[in-house]
């Protein structure tokens, strides 16, 4: 393969490719000369005799880069890798300066920093050889710009250069020599009289040097920039050689207890779980079928997390007490499982589903959890495991684990163990803290399909709670069940379930069909009807007259709320009240057949309507006792003549004894204030008690009434006014009309007069009616209108 080639002669770049012979490629004019240069590809890096510059071939522009002082050095300048070159400077005080330029110009890396000016560079990756002015090599780490080693050239030797060796050169050296050792010749030292070379130890056996010595970081280190410098191994090769190394790094930084810093390793070195689980034998699962290559482990080291803790314990704390040796034991123990752990579930996600290795991992993290983290247990449980069930079940009944037992159980489908696990927890036949009750037994539950399990279930949840199901029931309706098959299941086993049942489906789901609800207004009839008694509601309704303030006979019955017929009579109340779907007719024939009722029949006569039955629920609320009841049916009726009318007639009842009882006075001028729109002063007045003041009724009533009086006063006023100029106009467009009627021709054939049976002889002035007859104009007054 030719070599390219560039020379500097006479002020003239010659550039071109040297191979049997020169074949020159450009010629390009360079002013200043050129001290020294370099080419890579199309890029050339020169050295005038004040600056280093880069000079493009592909068109021949040049880029100054940066000056450097001739009297304190001769420029120096090298290719490195790809494209990037290494330029040299020096300071003042006699110091080396390297800067690494792109080939486009720009500073890339750090610097490197020499104790004298360089004369020559060579490079090996990844090192930059240095040979200074005081016959010193300075060898650093491109990566990382750090020195690793200087050496001392013997003083009779008079070194020029360095160049990195074009071949490969093993020297094994035996016998007592002091001034070279073993290993592959890299770099070669031209000097006046000899060539001198300088060996370099393989990179491999740095890594492994650096390893031995637990310097890891920077064995990685060198190991990850030595792959990057082959690039002609292959991928798969460099990928097991580094996943090696970072397993071995791992395993010392476990030895150590780094767990942290092994963790992150072990992901990089694909480590297989079943060989990190090695080294807790008290977790790890032996599962069968598993080839785990054992031969990383070192027969030196510690075999188990618990050996290499304690051993750690006994080099690091030797003269600790007991008590802190067991604290920081229990800490590193803890630290190496919650490692073992975090990898474990690293690895689930790595593995297909059906490799082995899942088996091995969940079977493991079971014990794990069971053993440090119970909290994690539910979640890793509730998700699809490869646990072996057989043996998963007995480590977690061992462990009393019923509830997560059962969440491992959900997982497989298995719904009739896990209902069966639920039942036993829920009635105490066994016990687990971790289960969570009967809500999510519910919840399970709602989710099946299979009818005979979930009606399983419901069986002896009804026993438990008999809200949650019914909520199962409402929520299965029409789904794997109908409303018929519940409603015979409930009567025939708790009738008072099926009253909830219809209740959950009428107040929960809003439901709006009118059986349903005519038939919950029934049950709570049928609720009502073997609670009461002719005495009880007797005595009610006694207890009610009694209270001194009566509110309404509802609220009356919310306030006592240990009596059951109170509670079940205001539940119904409230029902037929607020319902816009029963069937009050079906309803009504019911009311009617329990005596006593008669705050309910009022409700559902008011439901019913009718300005008849207005009087009659008022009279009712009336011999209740509940005037605010009838107070409300009276304004809520929609016609005023209706509502004024009832609204007398519950005056009437409040005056009915006008020597009577103040507050039934009290209540009538409230009435009559309230209302006072709806009553007739002038009817009203005389009607009054001679004894009450009428200051009582003056702010409202009078006044209202006042206003009312004269404000229909003047409406009738005005509507007579307004008719009569209606009638006038009306008047007078008749007159006009009567004045205005046409008069046609008499047709040629003659015609007799309808009315007074003559010829009509005028043969100009006739009228003629609706359905064509003739009559003189003279006796249109004597017959029938005309149009």
């Amino acid at each position: 393969m030719p070599l390219a080639f560039v020379n500097s002669r006479r002020r003239m770049l010659l550039c071109g490719h040297l191979g049997d012979m020169f074949e020159p490629e450009k010629e390009l004019p360079i002013p200043e000369g050129a001290a020294t240069m370099v080419r890579y590809d199309s890029r050339i890096c020169a050295a005038d005799g004040e600056q280093y510059k880069l000079i493009f071939l592909d068109n021949g522009s040049m880029i100054p880069l940066f000056p450097y002082d001739r009297s304190l050095q001769n420029p120096v300048v090298a290719v490195f890798g790809e494209g990037e070159f290494v330029l040299v400077t020096a300071t003042p005080q006699g110091l080396g300066l390297g800067v690494f330029i792109s080939q486009n110009g720009e500073p890339v890396r750090g610097t490197l920093e020499w104790t004298a000016i360089p004369k020559s560079l060579a490079f090996h990756f990844p090192y930059v050889a240095a040979l200074l002015n005081n016959n010193t090599i300075e060898i650093h780490n491109v990566m990382t710009q750090q020195r690793v080693q200087s050496l001392t050239l013997p003083p009779n030797v008079d070194s020029r250069f360095l160049a990195e060796a074009t071949f490969n050169l093993d020297v094994n050296t035996t016998g007592g020599s002091s001034t070279s050792s073993g290993g592959t010749i890299r770099i070669l030292i031209g000097c006046k009289n000899c060539v001198l070379a300088l060996t370099m130890t393989p990179l491999a056996s740095q890594v492994d040097q650096l390893l031995e010595q637990r310097d890891v970081e920077r064995a990685l280190e060198l190991a990850e920039h030595m792959m990057l410098a082959q690039p002609d191994e292959s991928a798969l090769r460099k990928k097991t050689q580094m996943e090696h190394l970072y397993r071995r790094a791992a395993l010392l930084h476990f030895q150590d207890t780094l767990f942290d810093e092994a963790l992150g390793l072990l992901k990089k070195g694909a480590t297989d779980p079943a060989f990190l689980t090695s080294w807790f034998p008290d977790i790890a699962d032996h599962t069968e079928g598993l080839d785990v290559d054992m031969s990383e482990k070192h027969p030196e080291y510690p075999a188990t997390s618990d050996a290499i803790v304690n051993a750690y314990l006994s080099k690091e704390y030797a003269d600790a007490d007991p008590e802190t040796l067991t604290s920081f034991g229990e800490a590193l123990f803890g630290n190496a499982q919650s490692m073992l752990g975090e990898y474990l579930r690293y690895a689930r996600t790595i593995y297909p589903v059906d490799d082995p290795r899942q088996e091995h991992i969940d079977m493991t993290l079971l014990k794990l959890y069971i053993k440090t983290d119970p909290a994690r247990l539910a979640s890793f449980l509730s998700s699809p495991t490869r646990c072996r069930m057989a043996d998963a079940e007995a480590l977690l009944e061992a462990q009393k684990r019923y509830y997560d037992l059962s969440l491992l159980h959900k997982t497989r489908g298995m719904n009739e163990n896990v209902l069966d696990m639920w039942h036993r927890l829920a009635v105490g036949e066994i016990e687990d803290p971790a289960f969570p009750g009967l809500e999510t037994v519910c919840e399970y539950v709602k989710a099946l399909e299979h009818r005979d399990i979930v009606m399983s279930a419901v069986e002896w949840v009804l026993r438990l709670d008999r809200g949650l199901a019914i909520g199962i029931l409402v929520h299965h309706m029409d789904k794997t069940m109908s409303m018929g098959d519940i409603e015979a299941y409930l009567k025939e086993r708790e009738p008072e379930a099926y009253v909830e049942f219809v209740e959950r489906l009428v107040f929960g789901r809003e439901e709006q069909d009118p059986n349903l609800h005519t038939t919950l207004a029934l049950l709570y009839l049928t609720t009502l009807q073997s609670l009461a008694t002719p005495s009880s509601l007797t005595s009610l309704d006694t207890a009610y007259l009694s209270l001194p303030t009566r509110p309404t006979y509802r609220s009356f019955l919310l306030s006592r709320p240990s009596d059951r017929l109170c509670v079940e009579r205001a539940k119904l109340l409230n029902f037929l009240d607020t319902s816009a779907h029963i069937d009050y007719g079906v309803v009504a024939e019911r009311v009617e057949a329990v005596e006593g009722l008669k705050a309910e029949r009022a409700v559902v006569m008011t439901k019913q309507g009718g300005d008849k039955d207005a009087e009659a629920v008022v009279k009712l609320w009336l011999e209740v006792g509940d005037d605010v009841s009838a107070e409300a049916c009276a304004v809520a009726q929609p016609v005023p003549e209706t509502r004024g009318r009832l609204l007398r007639v519950l005056l009437e009842h409040c005056m009915r004894d006008e020597g009577g009882d103040p507050q039934q006075h009290m209540k009538a001028i409230g009435l009559l204030n309230r209302h006072a729109t709806h009553f007739d002063l002038l009817s009203i007045l005389p009607a009054l008690p001679t004894t009450w003041s009428l200051r009582l009724l003056a702010p409202h009533f009078i006044a209202s009434a006042l206003r009312s009086s004269v404000h229909a006063h003047r409406t009738s006023v005005i509507t007579k006014n307004v008719a009569k100029g209606m009638h006038l106009k009306t008047h007078a467009v008749l007159l006009d009309e009567r004045q205005a009627r046409v008069a046609v021709h008499l047709p040629e054939g003659g015609v007799r007069c309808c009315v007074c049976e003559k010829g009509v002889t005028d043969p100009t002035v006739f009228a003629r009616w609706e359905d064509g007859r003739v009559t003189h104009v003279h006796c249109v007054g004597r017959g029938e209108s005309t149009r």
